[in-house]
């Protein structure tokens, strides 16, 4: 004899399908119950069919109910990413509004202490010493906001008093050093540039509109016979000159004066030879 077996469902259809109670229809013969042919021991079609549609549509409801809690889990997850996102990208924000910020009062301070009559005077050295500090803690925004042509306003002034009473022809290494440190500075070696000041870094802008006024002024005065001094300062110079500039010297100041002395020169009544002071100039003419 067996007993009832557990019945395994293997999906929601299942437990639709019809099938045969063998133990009722035992405990019928047991009872001594008269038995009709062709009948079962549980058979109501109408309740079977009620109970079909409750269980299709309890499937329907689980089935929707897992598409939405399935949605709403992905919901959350991409929710929470986009929070992760954001709360870096507001974090970010807030670093760069604090950097903005502190460069601001920088930027304030110099052109406070640059103004003519200030309290507190900027120096040279403390100028270069912020411009230092803006390039190592504040790249980006030194490279971005192009704070290298804060120079302009606030160096020029500086290095142009510096030179107020320089004599290029007879002290031509004065100041080599402070130009020096404002190319390291102001150059931007990535660009390439023509004789054209829309087109001039910051270091170029200083050195034409600051250095070549002075030795202009200079080689105006000049005398043309005696070539060593303007060539040493041209040669002390050479290295932090942009080439091109050498070029503009040579050929908007220095040859004209040369080709003038020489139309002028008379073999005859002069007695200094004309290759003593034209051929010093070769080297720098090629």
């Amino acid at each position: 004899m067996t007993g009832r077996e557990q019945r395994v469902l293997q999906g929601y259809d299942s437990i639709a399908q019809k099938h045969d109670r063998p133990d009722s229809d035992e405990e019928l013969q047991n009872s001594g119950a008269p038995q009709q042919f062709g009948t079962k021991a549980f058979d109501m079609p109408e309740l079977l069919h009620n109970l079909n549609m409750l269980v299709d549509m309890s499937e329907q409801d689980i089935i929707q109910n897992d598409r939405e809690y399935r949605y709403e889990s992905d919901l959350v997850v991409t929710l929470r990413h986009e929070e992760v996102k954001l709360s870096a990208l507001v974090e970010q924000e807030e670093r760069q509004v604090t950097k903005l910020t502190e460069i601001v009062g920088f930027i304030e301070n110099l052109e406070s202490r640059a103004a003519e009559g200030a309290a507190d005077p900027l120096s040279l050295s403390e100028c270069a010493n912020v411009f230092r500090r803006f390039q190592e803690d504040f790249y980006e925004e030194y490279k971005v906001y192009d704070l290298s042509t804060l120079a302009v306003a606030v160096v020029f002034p500086l290095v142009r008093q510096h030179l107020a009473d320089w004599e290029p022809l007879k002290d031509s290494r004065r100041s080599l050093d402070v130009f020096k440190q404002w190319k390291d500075i102001l150059e931007d070696s990535n660009r390439t540039f023509s004789q054209d000041v829309d087109n001039m870094d910051s270091y170029q802008r200083l050195v034409w509109e600051v250095w070549l006024p002075c030795v202009r002024g200079a080689i105006l005065a000049w005398t043309v016979r005696e070539p060593e001094p303007l060539i040493d300062l041209l040669e002390f110079w050479l290295p932090l000159l942009p080439p091109w500039m050498l070029s503009n010297l040579l050929e908007q100041l220095i040859f004209p004066r040369l080709q003038a002395e020489v139309d002028t020169w008379n073999p005859l009544t002069d007695t200094m030879p004309i290759h003593a002071w034209l051929h010093p100039w070769l080297p720098l003419m090629v």
